[in-house]
């Protein structure tokens, strides 16, 4: 299994709306915390602790706006000091496609 994983989504949104939704998307999941935050880049870095399945993971979102009015959601996971993944990483970006989606009320599309 791979130690990360990365992932991209585009939606039919400005890049400001789809930053506020991936924050409010943070809160509904668990065990997820923001490290470090800057709208201005579109750059959000997070942090999920201890499971089962792994010693934690780092989450890097980045957001671009290819056209106006569209942004490029870019996810990627990586687990920290371990060999296997467990399919955590995959689960994650996943994760938080589905959940900024969600908020956005509209599905993005896999890029």
């Amino acid at each position: 299994m791979a130690l990360s994983h990365e992932a991209e989504a585009v939606f039919p949104q400005p890049r400001d709306r789809v930053y506020r939704a991936i924050v409010d998307a943070i809160g509904s999941m668990p065990k997820m915390k923001v490290r470090d935050a800057d709208p201005v880049r579109g750059h959000l870095d997070l942090s999920k602790s201890v499971s089962w399945r792994s010693w934690g993971e780092r989450i890097a979102v980045d957001l671009s706006e290819p056209t106006a009015g569209q942004t490029r959601m870019r996810v990627r996971s990586a687990v920290r000091a371990q060999l296997v993944d467990w399919g955590v990483n995959r689960h994650n970006v996943e994760a938080m496609i589905e959940a900024t989606s969600q908020q956005l009320g509209a599905p993005g599309g896999a890029a």
